[in-house]
């Protein structure tokens, strides 16, 4: 089995897990270990809960959970894409994959995190 096969499987397989247990009523979900131990958000607090509901297509709460999650999607789609087509798109992946573009990612879930907290978002 190749490499790129096992991985959609997987995809598949945590898609289906994701659609059928919701993580809130499921405890075999892993729990943010920042979030038990200082009481705050991580940056990535409520992805769980955010895929879970946009499995089933509520994208108003999925937004609610984690919204830069779901801000970051088109760009990871984005960004698949511009790998699979890397050598037909090498300035679109030189772009996307550049320090300062994945820098500029990094910085927006330090600047979430913060926010998320502070203003309770």
């Amino acid at each position: 089995m190749s490499k790129r096969l096992l991985m959609i499987f997987l995809m598949v397989a945590a898609a289906v897990v994701y659609y059928l247990y919701e993580p809130t009523a499921d405890s075999f979900y892993p729990r943010c270990v920042f979030l038990s131990l200082t009481g705050y958000e991580c940056a990535g607090c409520g992805m769980q809960r955010a895929i879970h509901s946009l499995l089933h297509l509520d994208i108003k709460s999925a937004i609610g959970y984690n919204a830069y999650f779901v801000a970051l999607l088109p760009v990871a789609g984005l960004m698949s894409a511009a790998f699979v087509l890397r050598r037909r798109l090498p300035r679109l992946y030189d772009f996307l994959f550049s320090s300062v573009f994945l820098c500029a990612i990094g910085i927006g879930a330090l600047l979430w995190w913060v926010a998320r907290n502070v203003w309770g978002w």
